[in-house]
């Protein structure tokens, strides 16, 4: 699988030590149905460091003991599965979940057993892959030595088996060895790893394991050379699983229509979901999947449920028979396996094996891949009905290059959908009430001659060096003719207004319920060919914070003496949000996810969770049916491209978690941090950047005029002679995303 951060430097360790896909089955008995390991790999990552496999179970009262092969574990760290050696019943009809999990730094590979109590067994390999240079993990919980009983001021709790909790202990002398007591005598339990640490310091990784709903607690022990230990108390609360079953006759093949790439390809086998109380199913697309075909394809591959249905992020269960569908930009799959999950905590996973090989002709079903319309329904991005499409961002903003995109590109280059322009506060309502709808018009009319769509983006105050985007009514005294919203000024930097000021956010929201009422419903003349709406929550046309914030010294004096603090500030995002949500309007709106630092920490650990505050707006935007955008994307260069890593927790990935949450429940919109041309690493490419928003489900792209100067304009197409190459790179993705007429 493909790491999922363009945020983060990519350094992957490709493992080949699996020979198979399959679990291999050893002297298989009278209840080899018993021994359906899956999925086989397992594959952990340093992100991703526990995963699971399931024994599928039709046979009453047999018992299964897991086992690691002594390979896993070394002086440096370990591979180890929940539970092991100790014989775990099953209950006919639902699955037998492992745990695996690795500690310190494990071997790249190692092979864990399943044994029966009807005499056979099966394996499952399990790699280790090492996908971060720099990573923000989950840090441990901190005990320190104390004398029996020494007990830990709170216990902690585990609520799936894929959960893991660490314990960095310190303080010790000499060994460390851990324990576990007053656990259920058979069936199920805790497992501390490793089982002996020396040095007096380290840390310890505890997992659940059993069958069936779990309701115990249990202590974790840790003792060292002197007969100093501590004690934790674990609570475990994990509900049943049932049995999830996937069908299918052979391996699937993907046939594809069409002589050039990308191809429309769609299997020509059906595979059939079921599980009891499944609200639905997904293809997994995790990070530290390797071998899937999940993300060969331009964009996520999808769901068919018949061969000429409308594609699908997931399908409604309990049960669900389905093909694969998706462009294929290269000439070979390359892939041999698609996950499946039934997208429950725990999840469950299965394989389904695939031939690798293309079938030599398409079955008259499949359709050469042609591109949707850039307006209207598009059933390739993850919410048909929403906008969709590639816009030059904010074009008026770079004048070398108004020429070229009018004589070059718009209305000529058709994987051009518009504009996303950023319109000012300032220019827009220059005094107070007075608006200024001819500047908006202006400057959409290069794209709307041309039938094309422009998104409005406005904000309400400077991300430059100099505030030029604050009506100066909003801030100037009351005592000379203004509303005297309190600003900041900081040394070297421009004055901000303080944005969660009754007075700012008053005149705020007035501006975004005029601005709203003009473009909606054909109220104007530019009404018809608005796409969306966003209005800033912060600095820009987006949610930034004021720079000092957060810099331990005079600037962020200033700012907390005007009351900013972390919750202060989410209110505020989240009341604009609440405005934009409130209005009667039939356009999209968009909203910035809001980061910022500062915020709580991830439950039960000691680490900040970069998510709280995207998540937080997220959700107040979501339920009032309002977008998510974000203009990070891409500050390193990464290749191939892969959905990201919600479980990263690295502050440039902030809005990850939401966008994974999200998806396909509202619009998601993304600019990258800077045009392809300009980054200052040569392996930054155009043809990742595309795919790396589209296998995020994202479906409205803001990309630097740069990006379509290269590919058109005969007057730049030789700044890094790759025309061809920018050109090839637009039209793919404009087969997901959209063409103009």
């Amino acid at each position: 699988m493909r790491f999922a951060a363009l945020g983060m430097l990519l350094s992957t360790v490709l493992l080949t030590g699996c020979s198979s896909n399959l679990p291999r089955v050893l002297n298989p008995g009278s209840a080899t149905q018993a021994l359906d390991l899956s999925p086989s790999p397992v594959e952990l990552t340093n992100d991703t460091p526990v995963s699971s496999f399931t024994a599928q179970n039709d046979i009453p009262g047999v018992s299964y003991t897991p086992s690691a092969d002594p390979s896993c574990q070394t002086s440096a760290g370990g591979i180890y599965v929940a539970g092991a050696g100790q014989a775990q019943v099953d209950v006919a009809g639902a699955p037998l979940m492992f745990a695996v999990y690795a500690a310190g730094t494990p071997p790249a590979t190692c092979t864990i057993t399943v044994r029966s109590s009807a005499g056979d067994a099966a394996t499952v390999d399990v790699t280790y892959e090492v996908m971060l240079v720099q990573t923000v993990g989950e840090q441990s919980d901190a005990i320190t030595m104390a004398v029996s009983p020494g007990v830990n001021p709170s216990a902690t709790k585990i609520t799936k088996l894929t959960q893991t909790i660490s314990l960095a202990a310190t303080g010790f002398s000499g060994t460390m060895t851990a324990s576990v007591s007053g656990c259920p005598s058979t069936g199920s339990g805790i497992q501390v790893s490793p089982a002996q640490l020396s040095g007096g310091s380290g840390t310890f990784v505890v997992v659940a394991f059993g069958q069936g709903n779990l309701s115990f607690s249990c202590n974790a022990v840790i003792t060292d050379s002197a007969n100093n230990s501590v004690t934790v108390p674990i609570t475990v609360e994990i509900g049943a699983l049932n049995k999830f079953t996937v069908t299918q006759s052979g391996k699937l093949q993907f046939a594809c229509a069409g002589t050039t790439v990308p191809k429309h390809c769609q299997t020509i086998q059906t595979i059939t979901m079921q599980e009891t109380g499944a609200t639905s199913f997904a293809i997994a697309d995790k990070p530290s999947l390797i071998h899937t075909c999940a993300n060969s394809f331009n964009g996520p591959l999808k769901m068919v449920t018949t061969p000429a249905g409308a594609p699908m992020n997931s399908v409604p269960g309990p049960a669900a028979t389905v093909a694969f569908d998706g462009l294929l930009p290269t000439a070979v799959l390359g892939c041999s396996r698609i996950v499946v999950t039934d997208g429950r905590s725990p999840e469950q996973t299965v394989n389904v094996p695939v031939d690798s090989s293309l079938a030599a002709a398409p079955p008259p079903a499949i359709s050469t891949a042609s591109a949707p319309a850039c307006k209207g329904n598009d059933p390739l991005v993850a919410v048909p009905g929403a906008p969709h499409g590639m816009y030059v961002w904010n074009p008026n903003a770079f004048p070398k290059y108004l020429t070229p995109l009018a004589n070059d590109v718009i209305g000529i280059d058709h994987t051009l959908c518009g504009a996303s322009l950023v319109i000012s506060w300032a220019d827009l309502e220059p005094t107070k009430g007075n608006f200024n709808w001819q500047f908006v018009a202006d400057e959409a009319k290069p794209y709307t001659d041309k039938g094309l769509t422009v998104n409005l983006l406005f904000s309400d105050s400077t991300e430059g060096p100099t505030n030029n985007i604050t009506p100066a009514w909003v801030t100037d005294p009351v005592s000379a003719g203004g509303d005297g919203a309190p600003t900041v000024t900081c040394a070297g930097q421009p004055t901000i207004p303080v944005f969660f000021n009754q007075i700012f956010e008053s005149d705020w929201e007035a501006f975004i319920v005029a601005v709203t009422h003009e473009y909606s419903f054909n109220n104007s003349a530019l009404a018809p060919s608005v796409g969306y709406l966003r209005f800033a929550t912060a600095g820009g046309a987006e949610a930034l914070p004021p720079t000092g914030y957060n810099d331990g010294g005079a600037c962020q004096a200033l700012w907390a003496a005007q009351g900013m603090t972390y919750p202060v500030w989410k209110q505020h995002e989240i009341n604009i949000v609440n405005t934009m949500g409130a209005q009667s309007t039939d356009k999209q709106m968009i909203v910035s996810l809001p980061g910022l630092s500062g915020g709580p920490n991830k439950p039960g650990t000691n680490t900040t969770d970069v998510y709280d505050m995207s998540n937080a707006v997220a959700a107040v935007a979501a339920s009032q049916h309002i977008g998510f955008s974000f203009e990070n994307l891409g500050l390193k260069p990464v290749s191939p491209p892969a959905p990201c890593n919600p479980a990263a927790n690295i502050i440039d990935l902030h809005w990850c978690q939401a966008y994974h949450t999200y998806a396909g429940v509202v619009p998601l919109n993304m600019q990258p941090i800077t045009a392809t041309s300009n980054h200052n690493d040569a392996t930054f490419d155009i043809a990742d950047l595309l795919p790396y928003a589209l296998d995020n489900n994202i479906q409205v792209f803001e990309l630097y005029p740069d990006e379509w100067i290269q590919a058109d304009s005969p007057e730049f197409s030789g700044f890094l002679g790759q025309a061809a190459h920018y050109k090839a790179a637009l039209n793919n993705a404009s087969l997901v995303l959209g063409v103009s007429p």
